[in-house]
């Protein structure tokens, strides 16, 4: 699959490159391909920079497969294919709040069981219990530390 991945980003910057123009974003090509790997760890995440926060403390998990959804639409789509063991929800998301994903991914059979864990910035007590209570299995807080997160990802995907 990384082969796959490389050949068509390398192949997307040669046509781009002769074409002299843009055509689909190496981010969707890599959206499409990796929508049918397997995963262990989804992240439903629009920010770029908390993605790359994660996949780094992560990388304390070397066993993990990581994957990224830019969306929510997207997230549940990924998650549906993809039978992650885990998901990371933002809530600030393009397309829709997270509270919509969560409540996607509670209806669908094949998501249902999935736990999710939102990464928020809010830490308001009334938005923590509300979205516990619509099914996320923890609520943790940006910033938060790195150890306490590893604990809740190692209790999840065990």
């Amino acid at each position: 699959v990384q082969h796959i991945l490389k050949a068509a980003r390398d192949l997307l910057a040669i046509i781009n490159h002769e074409l002299g123009e843009g055509g689909p974003s190496a981010d969707r090509i890599d959206d499409a391909l990796e929508a049918t790997a397997p995963c262990d760890v989804l992240y439903i995440e629009d920010d770029p920079v908390n993605f790359t926060l994660v996949e780094r403390i992560l990388e304390f998990r070397p066993e993990l497969k990581l994957m990224h959804a830019r969306s929510g639409g997207s997230g549940v789509e990924m998650a549906q294919v993809n039978h992650p063991k885990l998901i990371l929800l933002d809530l600030n998301l393009p397309d829709m709040h997270g509270s919509e994903v969560l409540r996607q991914l509670q209806q669908e059979p094949a998501t249902a069981t999935v736990p999710v864990v939102v990464l928020s910035a809010d830490a308001t007590p009334s938005q923590i219990e509300r979205l516990l209570t619509a099914g996320a299995r923890n609520y943790l807080t940006k910033p938060f530390d790195i150890d306490p997160f590893l604990a809740v990802v190692d209790e999840m995907v065990a």
